[in-house]
């Protein structure tokens, strides 16, 4: 099995070539975008995807893994916010095709405060039924994280709508450091959800106070999730979303201030952290190879 390394390369950089250049001289095969300057990739025109996106990417030799929706990532209740969202299915698909990508990364919907998640769940379930059906048709597979504070934060949620769903183009992404600010145990929740794991998130975060670390310095158990994973005999993607400086849309991706969600990790640039979360991550990867071999 294997780990092909990816990476949400806008937190490279506000310069989209300048993100491309980096994962090249890192040697990556693949990136996922999920936003070109300030425009998340649901909103960038298809003419700009033709003339500039991708010439860049062909230039560069690289293709891309997966695009970083934010669909599923308002409030359940807000049918107007879910309404325009799937107003932008049909680009998301024809941004896919035109990039040869067949992933997308998709979330379960916040829920209003002080309610219930039993109370929200069958809506959650009719709205991400009928995303999946959507880009399935298509044969994108929608991989569905485990975002904090949204329906499926925990892994038996995560749980229950992988298996209830039950379609082969509904798959998780398993976030380290989104477990452990979850209050999880990121190992007890990936022998879970072991079966339905197809990327990974390379992003960790200490137990205490929940800020975001270097990859295998916080408590997100990688290293032991990865030896395991290995295991497997399967292939993976392994997304870098370090959080380790601030970068452009960051205020945007989370909740919380950026003060609670980033640690004091030196890092100056978004080059600097993406660079060395990358190192470490191949470390980790090494490591349990090598361990693996020798058992």
């Amino acid at each position: 099995m294997s780990f092909m390394i990816s990476g949400f390369i806008d937190e490279i950089s506000k310069d989209f070539e300048d993100q491309l250049k980096v994962a090249h001289e890192l040697g990556m095969h693949q990136v996922c975008l999920r936003s070109i300057g300030k425009l998340n990739i649901c909103d960038v025109p298809l003419n700009e995807i033709k003339t500039m996106v991708l010439p860049l990417l062909q230039d560069y030799q690289l293709e891309v893994a997966c695009l970083g929706t934010p669909f599923g990532k308002v409030f359940i209740d807000d049918q107007q916010a879910i309404l325009d969202q799937k107003k932008k299915y049909s680009q998301v698909k024809d941004i896919a095709k035109l990039l040869g990508c067949s992933y997308i990364r998709v979330f379960s919907y916040y829920l209003p405060s002080g309610t219930s998640p039993d109370y929200w769940r069958e809506a959650v379930l009719e709205n991400l039924r009928e995303m999946v059906q959507e880009f399935s048709r298509e044969g994108i597979t929608v991989l569905h994280e485990n975002e904090k504070d949204i329906y499926g934060d925990s892994s038996l949620h995560c749980l229950d709508l992988l298996n209830t769903i039950d379609n082969r183009y509904f798959r998780a992404i398993f976030d380290f450091a989104n477990f452990v600010q979850c209050q999880e145990d990121p190992l007890e929740a990936y022998e879970l959800l072991k079966p339905y794991i197809e990327d990974f998130h390379i992003k960790d975060a200490y137990q205490k106070g929940g800020k975001n670390v270097l990859c295998g310095t916080g408590a997100g158990k990688i290293d032991q999730i990865i030896k395991r994973a290995l295991m497997e005999k399967k292939d993976y993607f392994a997304t870098l979303e370090p959080h380790l400086v601030l970068f452009d849309i960051l205020s945007q991706l989370e909740r919380k201030s950026v003060t609670e969600i980033l640690g004091d990790t030196g890092f100056k640039t978004g080059k600097d952290g993406f660079v060395a979360q990358y190192n470490a991550f191949s470390s980790i990867v090494e490591k349990a190879f090598l361990e693996g071999s020798l058992q």
